[in-house]
């Protein structure tokens, strides 16, 4: 029996005899990419939590030993820092859970960049956080004590709107 071979659009004739091919495969690094991410309002009150995410095809190579991926993210502030990040399980992304903490910078329209960068230094991406910070001040009582009546043994209620006696600097309800 005649044995061939279909190589490059041409056929070979081969004999009983073989010959073993060993076949190398190099990873080609792929491009690390940070995803968009949203614009925030924040009050100088309250320290706020923020997940972004960014994908790398290398990070699903399933043998680590060949070819471990992970991603660094960073900030360029200190008040915008990286908290935790994981892998988000059978995808090519990675989480990032950022910390803001808008007290330092005080009120404001902010702009903070972020970046993302693979273990290997190869690749590099970047986006813009925009952050709205507000000021969100208690309200003020409008004066130290208040006298209300109301008759012993009456079978009545009475009903105080205390939003008359105390005013929010920032128009926000009380």
């Amino acid at each position: 029996m005649d044995n061939k071979l279909f190589v490059a659009g041409q056929w070979f004739s081969i004999g009983i005899n073989s010959t073993t091919i060993s076949i190398g495969v190099v990873n080609v690094n792929d491009n690390v990419s940070l995803q968009a991410i949203n614009n925030i309002s924040v009050y100088t009150s309250n320290n706020y939590t923020l997940e972004i995410n960014a994908s790398d095809d290398d990070i699903l190579i399933p043998d680590k030993r060949v070819f471990n991926e992970s991603l660094r993210f960073a900030s360029n502030t200190s008040w915008v820092s990286v908290q935790s990040t994981s892998f988000i399980s059978g995808t090519s992304k990675m989480k990032a859970t950022l910390l803001i903490n808008p007290s330092i910078p005080g009120s404001g329209h902010h702009y903070v960049k972020i970046n993302v960068s693979d273990s290997n230094g190869y690749s590099y991406d970047e986006g813009i956080l925009e952050i709205d910070i507000l000021v969100n001040n208690p309200p003020v009582w409008n004066s130290t004590s208040y006298t209300f009546y109301l008759n012993e043994g009456a079978n009545t209620s009475m009903p105080i709107n205390l939003t008359h006696y105390a005013s929010d600097t920032d128009d926000g309800a009380i």
